[in-house]
């Protein structure tokens, strides 16, 4: 299932949750800072980066 495609606005936060896991895709991984469960994980990548994520109930996991 996926929960948002598309451009996000800068300093705007979006908010999501799963189930089981959630995976963060983005093509500029300096430009997403993901934070899960109240967790800071810092950027998903770097910049111009494409980057793919994935965080499970006990933690990151290997992005499929």
């Amino acid at each position: 299932l996926t929960a948002f495609e598309g451009i996000m606005a800068p300093e705007r936060p979006q908010s999501w949750s799963g189930d089981e896991q959630v995976i963060v895709d983005t093509g500029n991984g300096a430009g997403l800072v993901v934070e899960i469960n109240d967790q800071p994980q810092g950027v998903v990548g770097a910049r111009g980066q494409v980057s793919s994520r994935a965080w499970g109930p006990s933690g990151e996991i290997a992005a499929p």
